[in-house]
């Protein structure tokens, strides 16, 4: 089981894999900003709390891939969706017959190419003692990735056209939000270890669906007694293999409210065979402070299964 959290401040369980992605804080933020509220005070659930603590900052974004819109039901639908045509050639996410006199909305979509295509493995890895597809090389220097190393933890960076991706083996912590940290951590203090010292790269290939209602945020604003938060939902897709990553994600949140309108010698494989993290952050975010996405994976479940395996 893959756990959908609205923060990177949310707890982790040690038994399941997680996944944030910042489409709830920027619904969040942008219907903070529709009712001129700091802080949105509904419930006394820690998501509220963590999300009311920060706002996602969407200037690191391009603007052509994401939308962040609040306002009235009747009026913000039709401004949504000409948007989503304008800025991504369909509307993807039916809003019609939500049941809300506001609505906060979100959308994120992210097509994330490899400068350069890596090989699908035919031989399977082994991840939790499952067969997994991989991808990667073998018996070749690639010279776009950067590797760095802290006691025998590794770090990938895979530049993309606007972005760059992250992975990183590391072992469970409470947070996501200390992963992160503990990730920069090892890229800020371990060895840069020189592209030709790599040659070989496996990484699982990810297939990933999630939908997730957070009930745990809605109810009564205490502090604008008039609105209601009825319903809070997230919708998360990625998927990653030799080609590069798809993301798709969006969040909508809707509401009642009366009356409102090191150097090496040897060379080096890299395989991500255990627990790990990636990261995807925006190269306008030059201080790598707020990745837009994050997953953690310690579990096959999100991981494409390699079937009829010549035993």
């Amino acid at each position: 089981m893959i756990n959908l959290l609205p923060t990177l401040q949310s707890e982790l369980q040690s038994d399941q894999d997680s996944c944030y992605c910042s489409t709830f804080q920027m619904a969040w933020d942008s219907l903070r900003d529709l009712l001129n509220l700091d802080i949105i005070d509904t419930t006394d659930h820690k998501f509220v709390k963590d999300l009311n603590t920060i706002r996602f900052p969407t200037d690191i974004l391009n603007d052509k891939d994401y939308i962040a819109r609040a306002g009235n039901y009747l009026e913000t639908v039709g401004i949504i969706e000409q948007e989503m045509m304008n800025k991504f050639g369909e509307v993807t996410v039916n809003l019609r017959g939500n049941i809300a006199d506001l609505i906060s909305f979100s959308y994120l979509y992210k097509d994330l190419k490899f400068k350069e295509k890596f090989n699908l493995f035919k031989e399977p890895l082994y991840f939790n003692d499952k067969p997994v597809k991989s991808f990667g090389f073998k018996d070749r220097v690639l010279n776009d990735i950067t590797v760095y190393e802290h006691v025998d933890r590794y770090s990938v960076e895979i530049p993309l056209e606007d972005d760059v991706m992250y992975i990183t083996q590391l072992s469970h912590e409470n947070t996501l939000k200390d992963l992160v940290w503990s990730a920069q951590e090892l890229r800020k203090f371990g060895n840069k270890i020189p592209y030709w010292s790599i040659n070989k790269l496996e990484v699982p290939c990810l297939n990933l669906g999630l939908l997730k209602r957070y009930l745990e945020v809605c109810g009564n604003v205490k502090n604008m007694k008039e609105v209601t938060l009825t319903d809070a939902i997230q919708m998360v897709k990625f998927k990653l293999n030799e080609v590069g990553a798809i993301l798709e994600s969006y969040a909508l949140i809707g509401c009642s409210y009366c009356g409102f309108p090191g150097f090496r010698n040897l060379k080096l494989g890299i395989t991500f065979d255990s627990p790990f993290l990636i990261e995807i952050y925006s190269k306008k975010d030059v201080e790598e402070k707020d990745p837009y996405f994050v997953s953690y994976f310690n579990t096959t479940e999100c991981m494409e299964i390699m079937e009829n395996l010549n035993v």
